[in-house]
C-alpha cells in the first residue's frame, strides 16, 4: 500500500469465527481471546506506523465473514443464527455489552510492539463500528444503537475519529 501511495486502509480488528475452523480467529467466546492472534494484530498496526499509514480498524461485521454480527447472535441463542435473527444485535442487551465489552478490550490495549495503548496510537486514524451495517426491518433500532455504541467508544477514546459502517442507505426503511 505505501509502495503505491496509499495513506489510508480499512482493516479488521476483529475475528470471532470457531477457532477449529479458524486459527486466526481473536475471538472465540465472549470475553476469550486469543493473545497470539492479538499480537498479530498489534504487530499490523506497527508495521502500517512504520509506513506511515493510518489504519481505520472494524469492531465486527454484518455479514458471517470473519465471525461478525450472526456470531454475536448466535453464542445469544446458543444455535446458529439465521439472517432473521441479525436484529437482535442491535437490540439484545447481553449483546450489546458483549460488544462494548470487545471494544473496550481493544481500545484498552497496550501494543505488544509500541508499547502504546490502542487509544493513543497515532497509526489508527478512526474506529469503524462494523461493516456495511443494516437492519432493514428496523432502521431506527440500528440508528439509536449507532448512537450508543459511539458514545461509549468517545467515552473510551477521545482521539480517534469514529465511522458507523453504513453504506448511506441505513438510515430509513423506505432506502433499503
Amino acid at each position: 500500500m505505501a509502495a503505491l501511495g496509499l495513506t489510508v486502509a480499512r482493516c479488521n480488528a476483529h475475528n470471532d469465527n470457531d477457532p477449529a475452523l479458524d486459527p486466526a480467529a481473536i475471538q472465540s467466546q465472549p470475553g476469550q481471546y486469543n493473545e497470539a492472534n492479538l499480537v498479530a494484530l498489534d504487530q499490523s498496526i506497527a508495521l502500517a506506523k512504520a509506513r506511515n499509514l493510518r489504519l481505520i480498524l472494524r469492531f465486527t461485521n454484518y455479514w458471517e465473514a470473519y465471525g461478525g454480527v450472526r456470531r454475536y447472535v448466535s453464542w445469544h441463542l446458543g444455535r446458529p443464527a439465521r439472517a432473521k435473527d441479525a436484529a437482535l444485535f442491535f437490540t439484545e442487551p447481553q449483546i450489546k455489552y458483549w460488544f462494548q465489552s470487545y471494544i473496550r478490550m481493544i481500545i484498552d490495549r497496550v501494543n505488544s510492539v509500541t508499547g502504546l495503548t490502542y487509544r493513543n496510537e497515532p497509526a489508527i486514524l478512526a474506529w469503524e463500528l462494523g461493516n456495511e451495517f443494516r437492519n432493514p426491518g428496523d432502521a431506527d433500532a440500528l440508528l439509536r444503537w449507532t448512537a450508543e455504541m459511539a458514545g461509549f467508544i468517545r467515552q473510551l477514546d477521545a482521539n480517534h475519529l469514529i465511522a458507523d459502517g453504513g453504506e448511506g442507505f441505513d438510515d430509513a426503511p423506505h432506502l433499503y
